[in-house]
């Protein structure tokens, strides 16, 4: 599941005098990742970048950096997984063998 991007814009003053705030969903970060991986595979083979943004509906600068990196998948907040999949879960069994053996 995608994260889902949100903007915030300070409106005005309530009637209490405190600040508005109001949350707008954006559209970042909502293109596929096939279809950024077709559209860097044409890019690479002489297409241009233009033409390929419009069909795929990808944004320019977007599909520029992936092409220039090489890397499609979405890398959308600020914070990246530490430990892989098989990493949590050795951590997991691990803790809960130090558990049962020291705080039984």
């Amino acid at each position: 599941m995608k994260p889902v991007n949100f903007k915030i814009y300070l409106v005005g003053q309530s009637e209490y005098g405190e600040m508005v705030i109001k949350y707008k969903k954006t559209k970042q970060g909502t293109w596929d990742e096939n279809d950024m991986q077709t559209a860097n595979n044409l890019c690479k083979a002489g297409d241009s970048m233009k033409s390929t943004t419009k069909r795929y509906g990808l944004a320019n600068a977007t599909l520029y950096r992936h092409v220039k990196t090489g890397i499609t998948a979405s890398k959308l907040g600020q914070f990246r997984p530490v430990f892989t999949e098989d990493q949590k879960i050795e951590l997991v069994t691990y803790l809960k063998d130090m558990d049962s053996v020291f705080l039984a």
